[in-house]
């Protein structure tokens, strides 16, 4: 069994900053979605995946979902600190001019 999915999401100097940890995948994606389903009207937000151990394509549907969201009414996602294997799976999906690295805005 993977590592357990933890979502959590806090307010950080008028930033909405959703720490992710553990494993994504088709089981624990609606968490995921339902911590991004309440903050997709705040406008930017940042997603830190620093502590993601796999990701697979159910999770990034819902980053898709939330980006998509904030682009809709002009706000921003940033994805905090992805490990190489995070990175890699954004390249091959096509994803990276959405799903930039924090510090590439």
């Amino acid at each position: 069994m993977g590592d357990l999915l933890q979502v959590e999401s806090c307010r950080q100097d008028g930033v909405t900053v959703v720490v992710v940890r553990g494993e994504i995948d088709a089981a624990s994606a609606p968490l995921l979605q339902s911590t991004c389903d309440q903050v997709a009207a705040d406008g930017h937000v940042v997603v830190d995946m620093s502590e993601v151990t796999f990701i697979d394509s159910s999770g990034l549907h819902v980053l898709l979902l939330l980006a998509m969201r904030l682009l809709d009414g002009d706000g921003v996602l940033q994805v905090r600190r992805p490990s190489s294997k995070v990175q890699r799976l954004f390249e091959v999906a096509g994803v990276t001019e959405v799903l930039l690295p924090e510090e590439a805005r």
